[in-house]
């Protein structure tokens, strides 16, 4: 089987259908102004202007939400440090301070590391995607197959956490008078822009590490099905073998770039993360201890809603990492068997041959499928929050009722 000559018609065909399928993975680079995906070249410039413009209204979003955070925090953290100590000053600020900043600080340290590694790993697999789009009649259903996908997955977790920042928002709106004073609730609710964003933004930097991971594993795929076509009579053997391993070898460093940017998205977010989940589980068993100990729950309602979303935090943002590493290890082994199907003679070599083939497609099959389960605890955990959360709403609806708000100062 000789290679396909690229006409120019279908190469520019690929490129729409290799950008189309990629368009829903880069929503948040777009929105930094990082990267700039456009599937018709005539609406390029406008749509660069339009995705700047709405990059600078996306910043000054975000920084207008960390002042309307931080002063009405610090003013209440000093006010109730004068009472009552650092310490109990501090606990009963927590879920309106230190997590959510903290937060907000990782989202922009995570797309700012990843930013650049992504559009590096998109440009690379668009350069081995063009090809086998030509030579695969199934690579293009492939491709649609994995929008449709990613589109959907990319939904549910948008709006799980648009439904978590909603009811954030209830649960500090109502809690707010009693805990930072009826002056401060307004520089308080100013925050739900940017709680809104900032919830979204940790699923699209996530989620779309997992999606690539399932894009440099359909490539394979593909790469496995020319090599299933391949017999061993025929001519340019070791030429095809040549052409598929190097395709092969840029899905393979596609995908360790792709696990770079996973790795340092997570060195920079798990110094927040992890600090965040301390303090909340410190938190926690405080107020687990106090609600044993007295038979009241209201610390415990205040201070798990902050654990549960930091542990979700942590998972979201370990899931693509965790993937991508159990992913490079058979596509390692792939690409090993692969060079040794090249080194073989060719007539012989048959039955090493379709060895290789049955190991090779175990591997890719084991590749292909990992992604999308390591999304099970995220999902998990942010569906518990926002059961625990709507239940603490509920409470906090009835001891605003029973108890009177104190006046503003």
């Amino acid at each position: 089987m000789s290679v396909l000559p690229v006409q120019s018609g279908q190469s520019k065909q690929s490129n729409q259908v290799f950008l189309s399928a990629i368009s829903p993975l880069v929503g948040f680079q777009r929105l930094l102004g990082q990267l700039n995906v456009s599937t018709e070249s005539g609406r390029a410039a406008w749509a660069g202007r339009l995705w700047r413009a709405y990059a600078v209204l996306l910043h000054a979003t975000l920084l207008v939400s960390v002042i309307a955070h931080t002063i009405p925090y610090l003013s209440v953290l000093s006010e109730l440090s004068q009472k009552r100590g650092p310490f109990k000053a501090f606990v009963q600020t927590e879920g309106y301070g230190l997590g959510t900043l903290l937060r907000v600080t990782a989202v922009f340290l995570n797309a700012g590391v990843t930013g650049r590694k992504v559009r590096d790993v998109l440009s690379q697999l668009q350069s081995v995607s063009g090809a086998i789009v030509v030579e695969s009649a199934t690579f293009a259903a492939r491709l649609r197959r994995f929008r449709r996908r990613s589109v959907g997955l990319l939904a549910l977790l948008s709006l799980l956490a648009a439904a978590e920042a909603v009811l954030d928002l209830l649960r500090r709106g109502t809690g707010c008078p009693a805990v930072l004073g009826v002056r401060h609730c307004g520089w308080h609710l100013l925050l739900a822009p940017g709680r809104f964003i900032m919830s979204v933004s940790y699923i699209m930097v996530s989620g779309q590490l997992l999606l690539i991971s399932l894009l440099c594993a359909a490539g394979l795929r593909c790469v496995h099905e020319q090599l299933r076509q391949l017999h061993p009579e025929q001519p340019q053997l070791a030429e095809r073998l040549r052409q598929l391993r190097a395709q092969h070898q840029r899905l393979v460093d596609a995908h360790r770039q792709l696990l770079s940017a996973g790795g340092a998205a997570v060195t920079c977010v798990m110094a927040a993360a992890l600090l965040t989940a301390i303090t909340s589980t410190c938190l926690l068993g405080w107020g687990v201890t106090y609600t044993v100990t007295s038979g009241r729950g209201q610390p415990l309602l205040r201070v798990a809603p902050p654990a549960l979303q930091a542990l979700a935090a942590v998972t979201v943002l370990l899931a693509p990492a965790e993937a991508g590493q159990q992913l490079l290890q058979p596509l390692g082994d792939a690409q090993r068997r692969l060079l040794r199907l090249e080194t073989r003679p060719a007539g012989p070599a048959d039955r090493q041959r379709r060895r290789y083939l049955a190991e090779l497609e175990r591997d890719l099959a084991t590749a292909g499928d990992l992604g999308l389960f390591r999304l099970h605890r995220p999902l998990a955990l942010a569906v518990l929050n926002i059961v625990y959360t709507s239940y603490m709403i509920m409470s906090q609806f009835q001891q605003a009722q029973e108890t009177a708000c104190p006046t503003s100062a």
